[in-house]
């Protein structure tokens, strides 16, 4: 056997899961990572409401105690000394994440290896890359893949990276979402990151089943500038794009029992928001103690990444947006203006009780959710 476990990709899941096997103590497993990269670079940011302990605190680069959400002329202001919003920078966390498994001294990574297929023969997992084959007891693959559906929402968001000529910017307060006009009526807001009062990461985000061109990401954000900062020259120094899957449909692609999906193609993701950090630290950590006490065996199944109540409310919820995406900006900041800022990140992150769940549900249209609830014929308290 060429090694005992083999991750594909060397991204936030892939190189978490390997962080969390180190710290775990499973230094007798030989570990295998594949990329199709040759290099890393700071290609994204991963933001999160710091809600348990994870391996990568020291990768923190700023925190934010007030958040706003915003739309039309409302404006609701949180705050949480508890639970703060907590920023990491990719390189950042790669280069802690390499140190770490380096350390591990049982973690081999081989960049510039593009893995072809993956066929599981029942004893081991054949990977084939563009280079070599090599054979594995288990797979977690982070590739992307499609939903088995073919309309879905996703989160379509593209940023910039700008430096104003003067202070502008609330530099204590996040702008989690503030609602837009559409031309097309999908949900359009822009997410704002101050990382000083002239430096920001400034975002425009749709929620929408269809593709966009990448360059209205400029535009939108260009756009908002200009009307919410006048007689501001800016300096863009970096970018940002991508695509969140929001679904709860699981994903095509991967077959065999050895092979367990990471990542994106795992559903780690929060399918209504779209927030991963900390599900790949919890589903990585379930998974490394889960490795620690059955070992390598196919017999268990590794831990889910969301309950049956979560996965219930997802499906409600964007069955929602799929169907009153005009009036979904009101839902939202009713959501915040409404309810507790804590039991809101706990229900936002995957921590929340039955009961946190049934006091923000009181915060939303009634009929609409209640339609959904019985369309989706899933009982609410089910886990």
């Amino acid at each position: 056997m060429d090694t005992d476990i083999l991750i594909v990709g060397a991204g936030c899941a892939g190189l978490s899961l390997a962080v969390h096997l180190v710290n775990a103590g499973l230094c007798d497993l030989h570990i295998t990572i594949l990329d199709a990269k040759t290099h890393f670079r700071r290609d994204r940011t991963w933001c999160f409401w710091d809600t348990e302990d994870h391996p990568f605190v020291e990768a923190v680069s700023h925190t934010w105690k007030r958040w706003v959400v915003a739309g039309g002329e409302r404006h609701v202001v949180c705050r949480s000394d508890r639970h703060p919003y907590r920023h990491i920078a990719a390189d950042d966390f790669y280069n802690l994440a390499l140190q770490r498994i380096e350390a591990g001294g049982n973690v081999a990574l081989r960049l510039g290896e593009s893995v072809r297929s993956l066929e599981d023969s029942g004893d081991y997992v054949t990977v084939k890359t563009d280079s070599r084959s090599y054979r594995a007891r288990r797979v977690f693959d982070s590739r992307p893949v499609s939903p088995k559906e073919d309309h879905y929402l996703r989160q379509h968001f593209g940023g910039l990276f700008v430096e104003a000529d003067r202070p502008v910017f609330q530099a204590d307060t996040v702008t989690l979402m503030h609602f837009q006009p559409d031309s097309n009526g999908d949900l359009l807001f822009i997410y704002l990151l101050p990382y000083c009062n002239q430096r920001a990461l400034v975002e425009a985000t749709w929620i929408s089943a269809r593709t966009f061109d990448p360059i209205i990401y400029r535009k939108a954000v260009e756009q908002y500038l200009t009307q919410h900062y006048d007689d501001t020259n800016w300096r863009v120094y970096d970018e940002e794009a991508g695509v969140i899957p929001m679904t709860v449909a699981r994903f095509h692609g991967l077959s065999g029992k050895r092979i367990t999906p990471i990542g994106l193609a795992g559903g780690l993701a929060r399918p209504s928001t779209g927030y991963a950090f900390m599900a790949i630290q919890r589903f990585s950590a379930a998974t490394a103690a889960w490795i620690n006490e059955h070992g390598l065996s196919v017999q268990k199944s590794c831990p889910a990444p969301w309950t049956r109540r979560q996965r219930f409310l997802d499906r409600v919820f964007l069955a929602y947006l799929r169907r009153h995406g005009q009036d979904a900006a009101d839902v939202f900041v009713d959501l915040f203006e409404r309810n507790d800022p804590d039991l809101l990140v706990r229900f936002l992150t995957g921590r929340s009780t039955l009961l946190d769940d049934l006091k923000v549900m009181r915060s939303m249209p009634k009929l609409p959710f209640l339609g959904e609830a019985l369309l989706s014929g899933i009982p609410l308290w089910s886990h």
